[in-house]
């Protein structure tokens, strides 16, 4: 059976606020039409600097993500965490996350439960995400990476959102039901998320750009389904890491291989060159 069924309930959406940030719903349509397909996405790089950047989130049936908001707060609540997760701060137990200083099972099981929420049995959404070697992609001939101006954001961004529009999951739907597109507020990423999207939007090689919706905005401590792509987002860059380092496969991207996906690229420099189909030699 599909993840996304027709016939969603519009109506449950519009009268349901019981998430903080569905103050921020008004962004996401006009007086006629109501995004059935969210997705939220998010960015994660070590630094400004950093040789490695990541782009993944997950979508969904926007009544499922208003059940997940729900969930994901009471979890954060048990646990006493009352900025939401923030994956670099849980990875080295700062702020509310001290409590899981030492105490690795404990971080273990609240991580597992938070997962929970996301990854259920029939799935709810579907992961999307890309992991860019910055170093390797500016190694490629100019004449390969021109359609993304050269750009590692840009082809990342490309991958995740034609991973989201172009999904087997969604391909039943009438290409009238739209995806909004929701991203961090943030002053380091809000500008450049509306460049590269309002590019992918221009770009004729995109399949299904009628779904492309709108773009939003919104403050991750006040939305678990930013808090979920933060999540992935940080994971997929370390898997990365992991990889050009010689590392063990993290227990959260397991998690991730775990549930459905439309795409999670991991992009070293073989991965790169087979991508855009260069020999060994080139």
């Amino acid at each position: 059976p599909s993840i996304f069924p027709e016939g969603t309930n519009r109506g449950d959406f519009l009268r349901d606020t019981s998430c903080s940030w569905a103050d921020d719903m008004g962004n996401l349509l006009d007086a006629e039409h109501l995004f059935v397909l969210k997705a939220y996405f998010d960015e994660s790089r070590r630094d400004p600097g950093g040789s490695i950047l990541a782009i993944a989130g997950y979508f969904g049936r926007t009544t499922e993500w208003r059940r997940q908001c729900r969930e994901w707060n009471n979890v954060l609540a048990r646990y006493g965490i009352k900025r939401g997760l923030h994956m670099k701060e849980f990875a080295y137990s700062k702020g509310d996350f001290k409590i899981f200083e030492d105490n690795e099972p404990r971080r273990r099981e609240f991580l597992a439960k938070l997962l929970n929420t996301l990854y259920k049995n029939p799935p709810r959404f579907v992961a999307v995400g890309c992991a860019v070697d910055i170093k390797a992609f500016a190694e490629l001939p100019a004449e390969k990476t021109v359609t993304f101006k050269h750009n590692p954001y840009l082809f990342a961004f490309v991958l995740c959102v034609r991973g989201a529009i172009d999904s087997e999951y969604i391909k039943h739907l009438p290409i009238s039901e739209t995806m909004g597109f929701v991203f961090d507020r943030r002053d380091d990423f809000q500008h450049q998320a509306l460049d590269l999207f309002d590019t992918v939007k221009n770009m004729p090689t995109i399949p299904h750009r009628e779904r492309l919706g709108d773009v939003a905005f919104a403050a991750r401590v006040d939305s678990p389904p930013l808090q979920a792509a933060d999540f992935i987002a940080y994971e997929v860059r370390k898997d990365l890491e992991n990889r050009l380092n010689g590392a063990p496969e993290r227990w959260g991207v397991g998690r991730i291989k775990s549930g459905p996906s439309s795409g999670v690229y991991i992009f070293d420099r073989p991965n790169l060159r087979k991508w855009f189909k260069l020999d060994d030699g080139s």
